[in-house]
């Protein structure tokens, strides 16, 4: 009974499983997830299923850190600029300006931080992106 009431809440999740390269498979008593050197199993509890729900943000937190950390190690090699702010301010007496930062796929990138309410800050530019910026002539 545990099994029907708490499997269909877990299916919702198996793309999130493949995406990090796991995969899903349901037992009697509990759902069981492995791949690589990892596997996980969790109960047919709401205790189970919180459980497994923890464990997988931390699981793609760990993999976005990975991804982050392999894409700006690989912007240094290829050279590409670190560390760059764009302001993005409409009004003031200094200098009106924009900045946009466009992805290969011709959307805007959000940005990495916020300092405070006016800089737009990339820690990094990945291969592929286009700075844009206008400002008033001063």
């Amino acid at each position: 009974m545990a099994r029907a009431e708490f499997q269909p809440q877990l299916e919702a999740f198996i793309l999130r499983v493949e995406n990090l390269g796991l995969t899903l498979s349901f037992g009697e008593d509990k759902v069981n997830w492995e791949g690589g050197s990892y596997y996980g199993s969790f109960t047919y509890t709401q205790e189970g299923l919180e459980s497994f729900k923890s464990d997988l943000i931390r699981k793609e937190e760990e993999a976005a850190a990975a991804a982050k950390a392999s894409a700006e190690a690989e912007a240094e090699v290829l050279g590409l600029p670190q560390n760059i702010r764009i302001w993005k301010r409409t009004g003031g007496a200094t200098g009106c300006g924009m900045g946009w930062v466009i992805t290969p796929d011709g959307f805007d990138r959000e940005r990495d931080g916020l300092e405070n309410d006016n800089p737009r800050r990339a820690a990094r530019y990945d291969e592929g992106n286009l700075v844009l910026e206008a400002g008033t002539a001063g």
